[in-house]
Parts: structure tokens; sequence; C-alpha cells
């Protein structure tokens, strides 16, 4: 929400390109800091949200509430590692996306990739279609009419996306089978 309120902001209010790179790793850093002093608090209100609805849904269906889990610890350090681990996940999402746009032919700024990367995986956190299909193309579609792309541009990049995400999963999907393949046999030659 950071990144997408970032993005409104900077694109909206035209910043030149130095500023907005300024601008964005001051968000990133603000992240950084803000992951340290808000995960626990949010954390225990996310357990807290999650254990009451589980209440609702027991008494909906004349079940047993299960009693509430204790808030799991969150130290300081253990929550700046997760943020800043957060913050490079974004930031190497960043990069395949631009990446790909690249790969495929699409002359596209860090800043205009930047600027829509926030809508678009909004579009697909929102999605309720398997794997946000559809939803995901519109907020991409709707992102980069934003930023500026032609129809076309938006076309090639939507399609080449879901193509490369489709491969690798189907990679790591097969790569898994393989692997619980072995080590099923290995444990039945053990018994």
């Amino acid at each position: 929400m950071m990144m997408l309120a970032w993005a409104i902001l900077a694109w909206q209010g035209r910043a030149d390109p130095g500023t907005a790179s300024a601008s964005f790793a001051l968000v990133c850093i603000l992240f950084a800091a803000l992951s340290v002093v808000l995960l626990a608090p949010l954390t225990r209100l996310a357990l807290r949200i999650y254990t009451g609805l589980q209440r609702l849904r027991a008494r909906r269906k004349g079940l047993a509430a299960a009693p509430e889990p204790e808030p799991v610890p969150l130290p300081r350090g253990l929550a700046l590692r997760i943020g800043l681990l957060s913050l490079a996940r974004y930031l190497a999402v960043l990069a395949q996306f631009w990446t790909v746009a690249a790969g495929v032919g699409i002359a596209m700024s860090f800043f205009q990739i930047a600027a829509a990367a926030p809508l678009g995986q909004l579009a697909g956190m929102a999605g309720f279609t398997p794997g946000a299909l559809g939803i995901q193309e519109a907020g991409w579609l709707g992102a980069f009419t934003w930023v500026g792309l032609d129809a076309v541009a938006i076309g090639l990049f939507v399609l080449s996306q879901r193509l490369i995400i489709t491969a690798y999963f189907s990679a790591l999907s097969l790569l898994s089978w393989l692997i619980l393949r072995r080590s099923r046999a290995a444990a039945a030659a053990r018994t």
C-alpha cells in the first residue's frame, strides 16, 4: 500500500526521474523501518481478527470455539529481517517485470514499471479466479494505460508475463513431484 501511495503521488505529481528515484528509495527505507515497529502489533491484530472469525464460524455451526492462540513473539531484529526480506522480494519482482518487458522489446522506464506494479499486484491480490486469471491482466491493463503504454505493448507484456509465470510454476511443480517421488521410493526401500 505504501508503494501504491508513492506511485500515485509520484506519477500524478509528474515527478522528474531523480525525484522519483529518491522518493522511491525513501519509501523503501521507511517500509523497512516501519516493519520493525509495526509488524508485531499488526501480527497480534491479525491473529485476533482470525480468532474472532473462527469463533463466529464455530458459533454459526454450533461448535465449541477453539481457545485463542498465544501471540508469536516477534523480536525487533526478526521484524527487521522480515521487513528487509519483504523489500528484497518486492524489488526482485519489480526487476522481473522490468526484464520481462525488456525481453519482449517493450521500452519502459523503471519509473513506469515501479508506478504500475503496485496496481498490477493489487489486482492480483484481489483476484478470486484461479491464479487471478483475467483480473491480474485487467489490473496491468489499467496500470500500464495509466503510465502511458500503448495497447500492443500492454498485451505483449501481459501475455509474456503469464506465460513466464506458468512455465516457472510448471517447472517447479515437476521438480517437486520428482523429488517427492524419489523420497517416497527411498522411504519404501528402507521399510
